[in-house]
């Protein structure tokens, strides 16, 4: 391998959970302070989704010291009908963030991977990159670098994020916000204080977290997401990957369960992780009998209030932007995704449907009026295939 540096490659989930001390002491030294490349946060994402796809994770080796990895899978995917073969991250829904743990010398750990990634012998015909922030440089180098060994490249918007620095107080937080949501935050707020009184809960204590979760699963639930099918409960794999999650973040010190107490009920929920000063809200639901009170912004009112008095400098809202975040923030980050194809027809077929003649479709009227959003994410327009 060029630059000193070796590769090797994971692919046993036993040597992937021994690597634990290994993995976490890199991830550290290489300044990524969120959690979701901790190898708590990868082992809980692959015992939970990891199915039939292949474990592939890049290890970078300067004079045997690990100084750099790619976790990746090899997954079978239809794009535009056609059966491929990806090495791609390992993204679903709830991988709200990635990127390649590298302690030092960059710009050479990533042309080490593109160098194994690009290996002609392997048996994809795409790299696929979802989520990683747009600053990453893994991005800019490698794209690069593909588009150097004539690979055909392009880059999809993922989800712009929004998040809300906390380095004030409560009282300069809410000063941020227009008058008439202020307002709003007071009359709710005051209105469910007249059903009850008003508690925060905040669980995050390891003995306390299966009968937590069991209540926040319940609630979540209870509205919209239960109905359409996209709650925790609704999906045995989900809920396995939030519940062992929880039980890891709590052992870790990351753990917040919290609820909005009226009286002695429980009426919403948010499942957050506390890592490095920053708070992220995983999942959030609330009591659908509590709706008119707006019980769901009433708990984000306390817990950044909270977060304000115990010295928190962010709160990241994961996901997309939606009316309720905008409430409180306009600030978010793009994280988009890098598409690679290999120099062979049928990639580059692949490449010409998805960046040229996708894009020329979605922005004729005569094809997409009328057409419900839902039947715009499937099949041929779907973006993220």
């Amino acid at each position: 391998m060029e630059y000193g540096l070796t590769v090797d490659i994971i692919s046993d989930r036993n040597d992937f959970l021994a690597s634990e001390s290994l993995w976490d002491r890199l991830v550290e030294a290489s300044g990524l302070s969120h959690p979701f490349m901790s190898h708590a946060w990868i082992e809980t994402w692959w015992e939970s989704f990891g199915g039939n796809n292949e474990l592939r994770i890049f290890v970078v080796k300067d004079k045997g010291e690990w100084i750099g990895i790619a976790p990746m899978m090899v997954r079978k995917a239809t794009m535009y009908g056609v059966r491929v073969r990806r090495l791609e991250a390992l993204y679903n829904p709830h991988t709200t963030r990635y990127d390649f743990p590298i302690r030092e010398r960059h710009d050479h750990v990533i042309r080490s991977l593109w160098k194994a990634f690009s290996n002609p012998e392997a048996p994809w015909d795409a790299v696929v990159l979802q989520q990683f922030p747009s600053a990453s440089p893994v991005l800019d180098v490698m794209e690069a670098l593909a588009r150097e060994s004539g690979w055909k490249t392009g880059r999809w918007p993922g989800s712009s994020a929004p998040f809300l620095e906390l380095d004030c107080d409560f009282t300069g937080l809410l000063s941020r916000l227009k008058r008439k949501e202020r307002h709003n935050l007071r009359r709710c707020y005051n209105n469910l204080a007249s059903v009850g009184e008003i508690s925060l809960e905040i669980v995050s204590d390891r003995s306390q977290v299966a009968e937590a979760m069991k209540d926040g699963l319940r609630i979540e639930s209870l509205g919209w997401k239960g109905t359409a099918g996209s709650a925790m409960a609704s999906d045995g794999s989900v809920r396995q990957f939030y519940t062992n999650l929880a039980e890891r973040a709590a052992q870790l010190g990351w753990l917040k369960l919290a609820f909005l107490r009226v009286g002695r009920k429980r009426v919403a929920f948010v499942y957050m992780l506390d890592v490095g000063g920053v708070l992220y809200a995983m999942k959030v639901g609330y009591d659908p009998d509590y709706r008119s009170y707006s019980p769901g912004q009433t708990l984000m009112m306390l817990v950044l209030k909270r977060a304000c008095e115990e010295g928190r400098r962010e709160f990241d809202f994961q996901g997309e932007k939606e009316r309720w975040k905008l409430v409180w923030t306009r600030d978010s980050r793009l994280n988009p995704w890098l598409f690679m194809f290999r120099d062979r027809l049928r990639s580059r077929l692949l490449h010409h449907a998805k960046f040229s003649l996708l894009p020329a479709i979605r922005r004729m009227p005569s094809i997409t009026d009328g057409i419900p959003v839902a039947d715009l994410t499937c099949g041929v327009l779907d973006p993220t295939k």
